[in-house]
C-alpha cells in the first residue's frame, strides 16, 4: 500500500461533486494512458470493482479510476490511506474524510 499511497500523493484527488442537488464524495486516480497496466494493478491490490475509464481526445490520453460508491470509499479507500499519506495530500484527505463522515451522520439522522 505504500507504493499506492505514493501514486495517490502525486495523481490522486479527494473531492466533492454536485449530482442531483447533492454533494457526492469522490476519489479519483488519474494517469497518462500508457499507465493503464499500473492503474489495473492498483485496482487489483485494493480489491475494488469500479471501472477504469479511458479518455482519448486529440493529443490527450489518460486513464481514470473514479470511485463514488459510498461503501467502497468507507471500507477501502479511507482505511487504506488513513495513515499512509503525507504532506499536503494528507491534509486534504483528512478534510475530505471528516466531511464524508459528517455527511454520513446527517443521512443517518434523517
Amino acid at each position: 500500500l505504500d507504493f499506492i499511497a505514493g501514486l495517490v500523493s502525486l495523481a490522486g484527488s479527494f473531492m466533492w461533486i454536485k449530482q442531483n442537488n447533492r454533494e457526492i464524495p469522490v476519489f479519483q486516480l488519474k494517469m497518462h494512458g500508457q499507465e493503464k497496466p499500473l492503474l489495473k494493478m492498483v485496482k487489483s491490490a485494493l480489491r475494488i470493482k469500479e471501472k477504469i475509464y479511458e479518455y482519448k481526445k486529440e493529443s490527450r490520453h489518460y486513464v481514470l479510476l473514479l470511485i463514488r460508491r459510498q461503501s467502497t470509499l468507507e471500507k477501502v479507500i479511507i482505511p487504506s490511506f488513513e495513515r499512509l499519506l503525507r504532506g499536503p495530500k494528507r491534509a486534504r484527505f483528512k478534510k475530505w474524510r471528516n466531511k464524508f463522515f459528517r455527511m454520513r451522520l446527517k443521512l443517518i439522522k434523517k
